[in-house]
């Protein structure tokens, strides 16, 4: 597989959106948005969001780099202890 960069480029820009949208909270109290179950929901599904924009970014460098699919990735995993 090739790393295809309209595939990065896409995801990075949707991450980026999604960043301006949680730049909205940067100024509000923890205890604000702890108290807000309409803020908490935002930043928590932004933070979900950018979690699986990188990740999907990594295994499309790893699966064109590498070859690597990402149920092999278990394999580099930590062990648990």
């Amino acid at each position: 597989m090739v790393i295809k960069k309209e595939i990065v480029l896409e995801k990075l820009k949707e991450l980026d959106t999604i960043v301006q949208e949680l730049a909205l909270c940067r100024d509000r109290a923890a205890e604000e948005i702890a108290s807000s179950l309409s803020l908490r929901w935002m930043v928590e599904r932004g933070l979900i969001a950018t979690a699986g924009l990188i990740l999907d970014v990594a295994e499309h460098i790893l699966s064109g780099r590498f070859g690597v699919c990402p149920q092999d990735l278990r394999r580099f995993s930590a062990p648990s202890a």
